[in-house]
């Protein structure tokens, strides 16, 4: 069995979570109501996910909801 080496800090295993929101993208996609030369069509925004910051991760294990 293997040890850590002597003065190095021992490294704590966390599980992290792939973002239930942004599925990892790091961006949502928003659809907003466009209206070019009179005729109305979607647009899609991009913003940055609000849940986990940008990230694409939540740290540890969280169940979506």
């Amino acid at each position: 069995m293997s040890e850590l080496p002597q003065g190095s800090a021992a490294h704590v295993y966390s599980p992290d979570t792939v973002c239930p929101s942004c599925r990892g993208n790091h961006e949502i996609s928003i659809s907003r109501l466009g209206v070019t030369e009179g005729v109305g069509s979607t647009m899609n925004l991009l913003q940055e996910c609000p849940q986990c910051d940008g990230d694409g991760r939540l740290t540890g294990f969280q169940p979506p909801m």
